[in-house]
């Protein structure tokens, strides 16, 4: 299957890119992007968005743009992309076409998967969504099943995890032992998750709820399927700068609305 995005509203009208595997397609005011807006077109951010192509699957990114970016209509800061699909920046629209079978369907089976500018298969409960978990982390945690560890950092390790009550996915950052150990560390990183909670930015992870379950504290925050960015550079090697500060400038941004509230990363 190949991929054809195009310009089906402003300028260069009636430009089409073909996609026939994985690569990054990138939209915006700067020279480096594959679709260099109108200059007339001032709705363009300098790096506004990028989509994530391996035929089939699409997915696109807002990369912190200032005006945001319509799908069919509405805003979105991350979306899957299916065949037919119209989006729209300003005076500017693209439409996204498969140019084989249509029924093949957004999400046939490829021999590599997006390689993780945010990509990953749902969440599954069933056995083979589960995997086996490390000493001291437990399959059960308040409301939530624990599937599999996503991470670990110094204060202690993130997991995903379904939601019992209505099997949404979340992901669960537990506590290390050593650290649950020590009460003003505890209160530190839930004061801190408080705070969080009151912040209301799209590029910022939204805590649900803290707690404690015997022995381990917790925090709840959304689930985003993907690999890290260490996992990413492993496998495409060394970005264009202009992607990797189309990447980086959605982290900085939220850091800067999390440092202007207060809160020091």
């Amino acid at each position: 299957m190949r991929i054809k995005l195009s310009v089906v509203v402003g300028l260069p009208r009636g430009k089409e890119f073909i996609f026939e595997a994985h690569d990054v397609f990138l939209a915006g005011r700067s020279h480096r992007c594959h679709l260099q807006a109108d200059e007339r077109d001032k709705a363009f951010s300098r790096v506004h968005f990028l989509i994530e192509i391996n035929p089939p699957l699409c997915r696109l990114v807002d990369l912190g743009s200032r005006n945001g970016t319509m799908v069919n209509g509405r805003k979105v800061g991350q979306v899957d992309l299916r065949n037919g699909d119209q989006i729209q920046i300003g005076q500017t629209a693209l439409r996204l076409t498969h140019l084989s079978d249509p029924t093949i369907g957004a999400h046939a089976p490829t021999d590599e998967p997006l390689s993780g500018v945010l990509f990953r298969a749902p969440l599954s409960s069933s056995k083979s969504g589960i995997e086996k978990l490390p000493p001291g982390i437990p399959r059960q945690v308040g409301n939530y099943r624990i599937l599999r560890t996503l991470g670990h950092g110094i204060a202690g390790t993130t997991c995903a995890a379904v939601r019992e009550s209505d099997n949404s996915a979340f992901s669960v950052k537990i506590i290390d032992p050593p650290m649950a150990g020590a009460r003003p560390v505890v209160d530190k990183l839930l004061h801190d998750f408080t705070a969080l909670q009151h912040l209301d930015d799209k590029r910022i992870l939204r805590i649900h709820e803290t707690g404690q379950s015997g022995r381990q504290f917790y925090a709840v925050t959304d689930f985003v399927p993907g690999v890290d960015a260490e996992k990413f550079l492993q496998q495409r090697g060394p970005l264009a700068p202009v992607m990797a500060i189309g990447l980086i400038r959605p982290a900085l941004l939220a850091l800067e609305h999390a440092h202007s509230n207060g809160i020091v990363h």
